[in-house]
């Protein structure tokens, strides 16, 4: 009988996904393994997830999943797939990511992204439901500094909409913000 012995450690550590791992049969598909995995922890820092799905007849796909942090300073993730439809020699992929760092007391930055090659490709990869529903893409960038009640922040803004093809892009925006004082007499 096939076994599997699992760790009693507390602590963080790499080894095999083993939780969601599936095996079986689809019409159309034939066999398939969905979830098959390694998670990566090198470092109290950082981590990495690295998973695939193979399913005989149509396609298989790649994901990867890294998250960083050092705390008070920085922090972000980056999640990716990559899928080859073996039926139309096609290459399809997405990528997601995010990141924040403090730049001294005062600043800060950051990112986001979501890209896709395709409109399509959460849906077709089997990306869960929330996932395959968004139809927009939205990418942004910015720097916000804070002086005791004052801030000031710039902001550069990217949506795309799935459905309608259409592309709106946000450069840069400035807003100060100072306090407002009221004297009652």
């Amino acid at each position: 009988l096939p076994f599997y012995v699992f760790p009693i450690r507390k602590e963080r550590h790499s080894g095999f996904l083993i939780p969601q791992l599936e095996f079986g049969i689809m019409e159309g598909e034939g066999r398939f393994v969905r979830n098959f995995g390694y998670y990566w922890a090198p470092s109290d820092y950082w981590d990495t997830s690295v998973w695939a799905d193979y399913y005989e007849q149509t396609k298989w796909i790649a994901h990867l999943e890294t998250r960083y942090m050092l705390r008070y300073v920085l922090g972000g993730s980056v999640q990716t797939s990559f899928m080859e439809e073996l039926l139309y020699n096609k290459r399809r992929w997405d990528l997601k990511f995010s990141h924040r760092q403090e730049l001294g007391r005062v600043w800060t930055a950051g990112a986001s992204g979501d890209f896709r090659s395709d409109a399509t490709y959460a849906s077709d990869s089997n990306q869960s439901i929330q996932e395959s529903v968004n139809r927009s893409l939205h990418s942004q960038l910015w720097v916000r500094g804070r002086w005791s009640s004052y801030s000031i922040g710039v902001t550069a803004d990217r949506r795309e909409e799935l459905d309608e093809g259409t592309v709106s892009e946000l450069l840069p925006k400035v807003e100060v913000t100072t306090p407002i004082r009221v004297e009652v007499a």
